[in-house]
């Protein structure tokens, strides 16, 4: 069975770990988010970031990288689904 560490998306840049001096946060902090379906827990990142209001520059770069169609795939080839549900376990 998949196991996958929680993602953090938190203030999030778009200069990477290799850029030489990496941008300023430019998206405000959306969550912690975990799942033992690491595809799952990519469609509901990517949601939140196109949910959000200031998500375009990752937006942009989740475009460019075909980052839709690597989740379409993942599901495709049985590496998880891409359908999920969201709790909140602050309530």
């Amino acid at each position: 069975s998949w196991r996958s560490r929680p993602r953090t998306i938190m203030q999030k840049t778009t200069g990477g770990r290799m850029a030489g001096s990496p941008a300023e946060p430019d998206m405000h902090d959306i969550g912690i988010l975990a799942s033992y379906d690491p595809v799952a827990l990519d469609q509901a990142c990517v949601d939140l970031v196109y949910g959000a209001e200031d998500g375009q520059s990752l937006i942009d770069r989740i475009e460019s990288r075909n980052g839709l169609h690597t989740l379409k795939q993942a599901e495709k080839i049985g590496l998880g689904s891409r359908e999920y549900e969201l709790v909140n376990i602050d309530d």
